[in-house]
């Protein structure tokens, strides 16, 4: 068996393990790769902790390999879970503003006009930072979809407590997430922003083509 082989198997085994738990990441975090010494027998068979042993005992680089190939799978893991929540939060927060039955078409359209700045705005920081090859930080990532939220989400004052809640559980649940992206290497940062962006095309071509349908809607009824 490979390092990578070994880590593969344990990987595997862990995030089966977190998912049945219901919090994957607080639970990846407890199987962190600094850990791995302390667990990896409890998903290794016995004949799987013997290879290893073996190997171990025949190579003075085996065990530092299988951790580094345990990181690498880790962080993928993470970067999965931290990317798909990302690029839902921007779906959230657009669906909010096209959904919205409390909202007229022309304050959609509005609301739309202010969300594609936001985007665009977003849009450009994250192609300066992968020019620069230098990654967003946890609290610019927070600001950035911060500053969707208040426009997807603001306040109707015939149901400000609902709305209120809506906010919080939003901003909250962006806190918990990026402490994690904070967890990965600046390569995979970068990546992330890379996918990030193509996430942020297709929300503002999509804003873009519901604002033009509202707009349609708005100036037929005008002529009526």
């Amino acid at each position: 068996m490979e390092p990578e082989d070994i880590a593969e198997i344990v990987i595997d085994k862990v995030v089966n393990y977190c998912n049945n738990l219901g919090d994957t990441l607080g639970c990846l975090k407890d199987y962190s790769p600094n850990r791995l010494g302390s667990f990896i027998d409890k998903y290794l068979t016995d004949n799987e902790r013997k290879i290893l042993k073996k190997m171990i005992i025949n190579s003075d680089t085996f065990w530092d390999d299988v951790k580094k190939e345990y990181e690498a799978r880790w962080k993928n893991k993470l970067w999965d879970k931290v990317a798909d929540f990302l690029a839902n939060k921007i779906d959230l927060t657009l669906d909010s503003i096209i959904e919205n039955e409390r909202l007229d078409d022309a304050s959609k359209v509005k609301r739309l006009k202010a969300y594609q700045e936001v985007l665009e705005e977003f849009g450009d920081v994250i192609r300066h930072a992968l020019g620069e090859r230098k990654p967003l930080s946890k609290k610019e990532l927070y600001d950035w979809f911060a500053r969707l939220g208040d426009v997807a989400f603001l306040i109707n004052i015939k149901n400000i407590f609902e709305d209120i809640e809506k906010n919080l559980n939003y901003y909250k649940e962006l806190d918990y997430y990026l402490s994690y992206y904070d967890m990965l290497g600046d390569k995979e940062k970068r990546e992330m922003l890379e996918w990030l962006l193509e996430n942020i095309g297709s929300a503002d071509a999509r804003a873009w083509n519901e604002e033009r349908k509202l707009e349609a809607l708005t100036n037929e009824n005008k002529t009526f």
